[in-house]
């Protein structure tokens, strides 16, 4: 087994309100994956429909990206990663890592942001992209697809992002 300070975290998916309120947007239907797996994959849950891993970590993101690379490259599956939610007044960050052509390319912070209260996106944490560059994921019931922001203007943006805030500090649209 892999030590690392980061895996007593991991296997938090379960548990995760943020993960239970997305999969209910999305439309997944997350199942524990059997603990008879290795570590990082026995600490996941998972979309069969969409080949996508979610799991909560704690530490880096960036870190707990780097410890999942082989599970995905070994799988070809996508994975979601929500950042320890020890902060409930703030945001959840989150990691998303699309396996494509045995490579995985990870887009590193996002936020959640939504336009109606109903269907959530996960963004760039950093307000960097351009409206034309695809680096946003509508969440829902299919495989996840880089797609350009949705916003037109930072003032969407910040009301979208505060939309999504409300939306899972109550855990309901």
């Amino acid at each position: 087994m892999i030590e690392n300070p980061n895996w007593p975290l991991l296997g938090r998916a379960a548990a995760s309100r943020v993960a239970q309120i997305l999969a209910r947007h999305a439309g997944w239907s997350l199942k524990q994956v059997p603990h008879d797996y290795s570590l990082p994959l026995a600490a996941c849950m998972e979309n069969k429909a969409t080949d996508l891993l979610v799991t909560v970590a704690g530490g880096s993101l960036a870190l707990c990206a780097a410890a999942m690379q082989r599970t995905l490259k070994d799988t070809r599956s996508d994975a979601l990663i929500i950042a320890d939610e020890s902060e409930p007044w703030s945001p959840p960050t989150f990691a998303i890592g699309r396996w494509r052509s045995g490579k995985v390319n990870w887009h590193v912070p996002l936020l959640p942001w939504s336009s109606d209260g109903r269907t959530v996106w996960l963004v760039p944490a950093a307000n960097t992209a351009k409206a034309d560059h695809a680096s946003a994921f509508r969440l829902a019931a299919h495989y996840l697809v880089a797609e350009p922001v949705p916003w037109l203007d930072e003032t969407q943006r910040l009301a979208g992002l505060d939309r999504a805030a409300r939306l899972i500090r109550r855990g309901s649209a």
